[in-house]
């Protein structure tokens, strides 16, 4: 079985208790669609559905990345939003591994990554799941599931459940006054 230090769910059921975590009401699709509007009306380009390979360098300036089909795209900046075992291993190949990068990733236990999936459910969904036993608490409350459910190759049996609502933000037709966000967490490896 994998081991995750017990501190980081405390972690994060003490944010919930406290409302501190925070996601945008009604979801995140305005936020990107406003994001890209902005990027291209500047004159920036995308490309979806690319995996990136390696990150190219020449005299320890980034120079661009090369894609998994060969294609090289060039670039003056990187915002890197993947995990750095990823970035310093892979992407730049172990080239500015230091002795002190070495003994932190060969002596620290890493911790285990999670799947986190927020739904918008209207309160006649949320009756239904608490009708079958599920009901959260301020914090949440770890449940078993009925059916195990496999992620990245994991199979699991129980989830984090916490329901958080009514949230006004939140448009779900013929519910819209009493709509809730439903959080669940999974513990995964998973490799993007």
């Amino acid at each position: 079985a994998r081991q995750c230090p017990a501190v980081y769910f405390w972690m994060i059921l003490a944010w919930m208790h406290r409302h501190a975590v925070g996601y945008p009401v009604g979801g995140s699709q305005t936020f990107s669609n406003r994001l890209y509007e902005r990027y291209t009306s500047l004159g920036g380009r995308t490309m979806l559905g690319k995996r990136v390979t390696q990150l190219l360098v020449r005299d320890d300036k980034f120079q661009g990345i090369r894609l998994l089909d060969g294609t090289d795209v060039c670039g003056d900046y990187l915002v890197w939003a993947g995990d750095g075992h990823t970035l310093l291993f892979d992407m730049l190949n172990q080239r500015y591994m230091d002795t002190h990068l070495r003994r932190l990733w060969n002596e620290t236990q890493a911790v285990e990554g999670c799947v986190i999936v927020m739904l918008g459910l209207g309160q006649s969904r949320i009756n239904t799941i608490e009708s079958a036993g599920m009901r959260s608490n301020a914090s949440g409350s770890v449940v078993e599931l009925a059916q195990p459910l496999t992620i990245a190759g994991t199979r699991h049996h129980t989830t984090l459940f916490h329901v958080r609502g009514p949230e006004s933000g939140l448009i779900l037709t013929g519910d819209t006054a009493s709509s809730c966000i439903v959080t669940l967490l999974f513990g995964s490896s998973y490799d993007c």
